[in-house]
């Protein structure tokens, strides 16, 4: 037990957290929070993409916003996405 432990304190202490200065430096495909979902998306397709969260008294909301691939959904960008094919904005 006390070789398993000093095993479980050594890999521990070899792991580099990462952190960011500010939650602004994180970003997802170009998108950082605190930026205007109008700058990269169309106001057409965030009306079009907004959904209702159930049993929040319409408080609260969310869009998803499809990769330009998926030509079968109407929510879809005007850009590709790099690592992701869904975007959800939550508001």
């Amino acid at each position: 037990m006390k070789k398993f432990l000093q095993i479980i304190v050594l890999i521990l202490c070899f792991i580099n957290p990462l952190h960011a200065d500010d939650i602004r430096d994180i970003q997802i495909e170009g998108i950082s929070i605190g930026d205007n979902a109008i700058d990269y998306f169309s106001k057409s397709v965030l009306n079009v993409s907004t959904l209702e969260i159930e049993g929040t008294d319409k408080k609260m909301s969310y869009a998803p916003i499809y990769d330009k691939r998926f030509k079968k959904y109407i929510n879809i960008s005007n850009f590709s996405y790099k690592s992701f094919d869904m975007i959800e904005i939550y508001f």
